[in-house]
């Protein structure tokens, strides 16, 4: 399908140092190879679809200033949304330093913002892939899915657009599997494809709060996806990852002084920052925290297994 080639434009003056700015996408690729969504030195582009249609971002930042240009019938869209994506209209929220690990991110990541793109159907897609599998095999069935069931983004930059929501709600559970993507998360996909209103509706809105009630109704998303796409999506500072392989170690690791821990132990260290618990794991990762490995990686499960 083609798409239009007009160009839209505009300068963002932003008050946050523009090497932190890659820091704030990054929650936004998924992986080195994302079909949608490309870094590069100095810059930054992404393709996805809109209220108004399929468009493409790309920003490129030096000396405080971000310049945004758009392609495609979505592209003034995506320009509105470059403030809120870029981390301009984060408000800051005080964070209590109730520990040493805290108090020192806060100091070194004075700068960090949280950046949100405005939409819960893109991120929602690769993050269904992850559940229960391994980061290197969720960003192959990602690409491998887009380019099967994608088009290719407007504008001159080579890049993909996610499948639309009516394209996954139409293919049966079996098309999946030559992505390495078993029944359950084949489901899922075509599921959140079927509920696609909901989820624009739900974007629209902007209400973390409303979205993650309403998306956890629908079977198969659980604490882990909600906890994973609310920050992105809709600038949730409270959102983080409950189920994660390795999240639950790397925030024990900074706050407990423990090389392994549990969720359990992560929500009882988490407590004093309530509503700020997604900041302060971005700051903490940020800052350098990461699960300490003491053994092996995870073995790949075949899909039988799932």
């Amino acid at each position: 399908m083609s798409h239009p080639l007009s160009t839209l434009g505009c300068v963002i003056i932003v008050e946050q140092p523009v090497a932190e700015m890659g820091q704030v996408l990054s929650g936004h690729q998924q992986g080195r190879f994302d079909p949608t969504t490309q870094a590069e030195p100095g810059g930054w582009r992404r393709a996805t679809l809109t209220p108004e249609g399929p468009g493409t971002l790309q920003l490129r930042w030096s000396a405080g200033r971000v310049e945004a240009r758009a392609w495609g019938p979505g592209g003034d869209h995506l320009l509105g949304r470059v403030p809120a994506l870029i981390g301009a209209l984060d408000e800051q929220v005080p964070v209590i330093a109730a520990h040493p690990a805290v108090e020192r991110a806060l100091l070194r990541q004075r700068h960090h913002r949280l950046g949100w793109c405005g939409d819960l159907y893109h991120p929602l897609l690769p993050t269904i892939i992850g559940q229960r599998v391994t980061a290197r095999e969720a960003f192959r069935s990602w690409r491998q899915i887009c380019r099967a069931a994608g088009e290719r983004a407007p504008g001159p930059i080579e890049l993909w657009l996610p499948p639309r929501p009516e394209v996954l709600a139409a293919k049966p559970y079996w098309w999946f599997h030559r992505f390495g993507i078993e029944r359950k998360r084949a489901d899922v996909l075509r599921l959140v494809g079927a509920r696609g209103a909901l989820i624009a509706e739900l974007s629209s809105v902007g209400d973390p709060v409303g979205a993650r009630r309403r998306l956890a109704l629908l079977p198969g998303i659980g604490q882990w996806t909600l906890g994973s796409v609310l920050g992105v999506a809709l600038g949730d500072a409270d959102a983080f990852a409950i189920g994660d392989f390795w999240l639950c170690h790397a925030i024990c690791h900074a706050l407990d002084g423990t090389l392994r821990g549990s969720d359990d132990r992560m929500v009882e260290l988490l407590e004093p920052y309530v509503g700020q618990r997604g900041r302060v794991v971005s700051l903490l990762g940020a800052d350098g925290w990461h699960a300490v490995r003491m053994g092996p990686g995870i073995a790949t499960l075949p899909i039988a297994t799932l």
